[in-house]
């Protein structure tokens, strides 16, 4: 069991999806935070520029959802903005599906410094024919920003925006969802730090005693 576990680490580590896009969405307009927290450094880094290292060592294609995408030309990637403007990270999904290359997008906020590769590669390997791909955390509670949205749950994004529904979650309720336990990524170290996001200075403070 264990000789079978090290070899499937093994194999993840190297993984590269040329099938998935990666994605980050930077939309948010960072009302708590005071500032745009994308751009905040984290061991000399913006927390936007780590997750774009993470996602470009895993993913082929890496783009970037965003209104205000002067904000980041430092970021070699292709940028859109928002087809639907004011519906909050739904919008983003749906302006990543519409505009990504790919069937599948594995999408992730703009505030997350602490992106596992292997977990989002356990999360990847495990989404082909899903409408989406969704880890729980220890709690038990969905993580719908460190997920994979197949282009096949479209068509119900664009309904759940029509009728003004803004939460995720209830994506998961209307459309073919594979939620990862999180038994299949225990043996990561510190897993659940990937899931971590920065709304607030406070938050924000804690992240850099943790980096």
């Amino acid at each position: 069991m264990q000789n079978n576990l090290l070899r499937l680490k093994a194999a993840l580590s190297g993984i590269r999806f040329n099938d998935i896009t990666g994605v980050m969405l930077a939309g948010g307009e960072s009302k708590r935070m005071g500032k745009n927290k994308a751009l905040l450094e984290i061991n000399g880094m913006t927390m936007i520029e780590s997750g774009f290292q993470v996602l470009s060592s895993i993913f082929d294609e890496v783009i970037l959802i965003t209104n205000s995408p002067e904000e980041y030309d430092f970021l070699g990637c292709r940028k859109f903005s928002d087809i639907h403007i004011g519906y909050g990270s739904i919008a983003g999904i749906h302006s990543a599906l519409s505009a990504a290359a790919n069937d599948r997008i594995f999408a992730v906020a703009c505030d997350m410094p602490f992106i596992n590769s292997e977990l989002v590669r356990i999360i990847c390997n495990n989404s082909a024919g899903y409408d989406a791909t969704v880890p729980l955390n220890s709690e038990g509670s969905p993580e719908p920003l460190h997920a994979v949205y197949a282009k096949s749950a479209l068509n119900e994004i664009s309904r759940m925006i029509s009728e003004e529904e803004k939460k995720i979650t209830m994506l998961f309720e209307r459309t073919i969802t594979n939620f990862i336990s999180p038994v299949a990524y225990s043996h990561i170290h510190e897993s659940e730090k990937s899931f971590c996001n920065a709304n607030t200075p406070d938050e924000f403070s804690e992240f850099q005693q943790k980096s």
